[in-house]
This record gives C-alpha cells, structure tokens and sequence, in this order.
C-alpha cells in the first residue's frame, strides 16, 4: 500500500504537470495578434458572446492592422459505429475556421485542407487516426440542433501536439459555425492585430473607446495569462483529485 501511495502521489505531480506544461506551450504559440476585444465576464466564467458588427467597427479604428472573429463552442463527433467519441472527460471543443484560430493562433493543417463551405469540417489529427476518418470520409457531429453529417476534408494539429490532451476538435466553415454553434450574428471574440510600428497600448485605448456597452478590449498577453491561469487552476482541482486517491493508499 505504501509502495503504490507513493508511486500514485509521484505519477499525479508528473501527470499534472505535463499537462499543464503542454497547455502553456500551445498559449505560447500564438504570437500573431495584439489585441482580443471580448464580451466583458467574470474571471473563468464563459468566454461570452461579442456582436458581429463589432468585427466592422474594430476595423475602422486607426493602427488595426487586420481584425479575425473566432467562435468557439461544442461539437462531438461521432465515430463509424455510431458511439460519441470522447464527452467523459476532455472536452468536446469546436470552432469556426478564420484566420483567428488559424494563420493568427496554433492550429496548423496537417492534411487535407480547412473547411470552405457548408458540409465540410476538419477534425484533429488525433481523433482522425484513432477511429479510421480519412479526407472525404463523412462523420456524423452532435451540435445544438442534433446529429447531421458532414464530409471531413482536413486534419489539423496545434503546434507539434496532434491534440488537445484527449480534447477532440472541429472545425467548420464560419457561417456554418454560427448556425450549428448558436451563433447566428456573433462571434466569441474579435482578434486584431495593430500595424507595424503601431503602439498597441495606444490601439487598445482607441478599440475601446468605440466599442459597445458590455464588451473590451483586452492585450494578447493578458489573455495569455488568463487562460494560464484557468489552466493551472482546473489541473490543481484534478491533481487534488489524484492526491485523495494516493492518499488513501497511504491510510491503508
């Protein structure tokens, strides 16, 4: 008993630290955008929901560079023998496809090609290889109005990683994202990315200035360390977990 206490109390700081170690290297491999406007939230509650327009209006403001909308919701796809994958565990993540989430963020595209149209949608390299999906392969996903079929035509990794540590990700064509991830005439946030030689302190100030009640603008590396933050939290309340276990080992 204590042999394997022991043993349980080292592979949970190992484990746990991996995990969050990989996590902070994917926020590490986003240096392409400056700014995030997002929905005003309480620290690690829902990222929140900003409205469409804002894309516009954080577009016309002086040293935006280029501004990208990213949606992110659930999806769970669903493997050749019609059983979910995943859903016990790591998350179900699903996003729309733009340069936000992709030239702008981690993701690269392993295979294939990104999702272009309605029908389409490009699935971890993961997920892809562990249930037999092939590009032109069709995939049943569980999204807010039910099952529906989609054709994959793309994998995709995040940086060198091939997953989300268990997490199976989607992607879909934007307009289609907004109506199967509840979206329709929003987005999760706004990405902006200031022009060369442009003080992004200062277009952060000017983002906000026109921005609606309800949403803010927030610097990349601020979002960076929030969700470091959230990361390092949920792995402590899951080595917590861990450690009851070993612990019991010990009392034994």
């Amino acid at each position: 008993a204590i042999i394997l206490g022991v043993a349980f109390i080292a592979g949970s700081y190992v484990f746990t630290d991996s995990m969050k170690d990989a996590f902070n290297m994917l926020f590490d491999q986003q240096p392409g955008t400056d700014i995030s406007v997002r929905a005003q939230v309480a620290f690690g509650s829902d990222v929140g929901r900003v409205p469409a327009v804002v894309l516009r209006t954080v577009e016309d403001v002086p040293g935006v560079a280029e501004a990208s909308p990213v949606i992110q919701g659930w999806a769970q796809p669903i493997d050749k023998e019609g059983t979910p994958i995943g859903g016990m565990g790591p998350p179900n993540l699903a996003f729309a496809y733009t340069r936000g989430t992709g030239e702008l963020g981690a993701v690269t595209l392993r295979e294939g090609k990104f999702p272009e149209r309605q029908g389409e949608v490009a699935i971890d390299v993961f997920t892809a290889e562990k249930f037999g999906f092939a590009i032109g392969d069709p995939i049943e996903v569980l999204v807010l109005g039910g099952s529906q079929r989609f054709t994959v035509v793309g994998t995709v990794g995040f940086g060198t990683a091939d997953n989300l540590l268990g997490a199976t990700v989607t992607f879909f064509y934007l307009g289609e994202a907004q109506r199967v991830l509840g979206f329709e005439g929003e987005y999760s946030q706004v990405v902006v990315v200031v022009e060369p030689g442009a003080d992004p302190v200062q277009v952060q100030a000017a983002i906000t200035a026109v921005l609606p009640p309800g949403t803010e603008a927030i610097l990349a590396e601020t979002a960076t360390q929030e969700g470091k933050d959230q990361v390092s939290q949920a792995v402590g309340f899951f080595n917590t977990l861990l450690l009851a276990f070993a612990g019991i080992g010990i009392f034994v």
